[in-house]
């Protein structure tokens, strides 16, 4: 995923303000991993986020209903 390359500088200059854009952008996209990601960071103020449990369980039931619907897609026969 591309926002974590910017988060951990992996081929790129390690920055945490694209990071989080890339990591929103996916979310936006239905990536729960990118959901988890942006809870975690606004639960613990990283990336650059400020703290702010509201959009930290925004994005938290995001990823859990994101999570259902890959375990729904994958149910279907």
């Amino acid at each position: 995923m591309i926002a974590s390359w910017f988060e951990r500088g992996e081929g790129v200059a390690k920055n945490e303000e694209q990071a989080a854009r890339w990591y929103l952008r996916a979310a936006e996209m239905g990536n729960f991993l990118a959901s988890l990601r942006l809870s975690e960071a606004y639960s613990n103020a990283e990336l650059g986020l400020p703290k702010d449990e509201t959009l930290a369980k925004k994005f938290e039931s995001d990823n859990e209903r994101h999570a259902k619907n890959i375990i729904d897609c994958l149910s279907v026969r």
